[in-house]
């Protein structure tokens, strides 16, 4: 289960037209990865995926504000990328009972 406890993590840009990661790292701890942004176009789209799972979303419009979400094992890789997308954010949210936190690179 999720808890209150998020971890912000530093995406290489704010703004993408073209597709490619924005944030990748290592989990430190059993959680989840988050990444939000506001689509730029109808054809904007999000990823987020770690060893196993992969989860994307996409707009209706331009101006949505999208968030993709994706479960992360403590010790594995795991990757955020979008295209046609403003307003980056990522974050890694914690397991409750869980130490530690996302890093990314």
């Amino acid at each position: 289960m999720p808890s209150p406890t998020e971890v912000s993590l530093t995406p290489s840009v704010t703004s993408q037209e073209v597709w490619g990661d924005v944030c990748t790292g290592i989990a430190s701890s059993d959680g989840y990865i988050r990444m939000d942004f506001g689509a730029t176009s109808p054809e904007a789209i999000g990823s987020a995926r770690s060893f196993g799972a992969v989860a994307f979303s996409t707009p209706q419009k331009t101006g949505d504000i999208v968030s993709v979400i994706c479960p992360v094992a403590k010790g594995m890789a795991y990757a955020m990328s979008v295209r046609n997308a403003n307003n980056i954010t990522c974050a890694f949210v914690k397991l409750i009972g869980s130490i530690g936190g996302g890093s990314s690179s």
